[in-house]
């Protein structure tokens, strides 16, 4: 298995694997899914951190939010990823910020 957020080859068990349901939009009686549910495993605690910031920032919070919603509510502490972000990695956030935009302005992302 690889690192979700850096692509480095896990050897042994993971550091850390977190399990996310779809992201749904709706009014409570029909729901749509604009992001498929995922699971993500960390080779270390600074690529668990990356990932989740990342992933909370796509979702509405600012910076200092993400932070301080990591550190409170999901009890992550900080730290340097073990490696940059990988292309799938990417490939992910970019296509969650695309549903996220197409959601709240009804705006598309123009390719390139």
């Amino acid at each position: 298995m690889n690192c979700s957020w850096c692509g480095k080859a896990i050897e042994g068990k993971a550091f850390s694997r977190s399990s996310y349901g779809p992201l749904t939009w709706g009014n409570g009686d029909v729901e749509v899914e604009i992001v498929p549910g995922n699971e993500a495993v960390f080779c270390c605690d600074g690529c668990e951190w990356a990932y989740e910031l990342d992933f909370h920032r796509l979702l509405g919070m600012n910076g200092k939010e993400a932070r301080e919603h990591l550190l409170k509510v999901h009890e992550i502490s900080s730290g340097k990823p073990g490696g940059r972000q990988c292309r799938e990695s990417w490939n992910r956030s970019a296509e969650v910020a695309k549903v996220m935009l197409r959601m709240m302005t009804g705006k598309e992302v123009s390719p390139g």
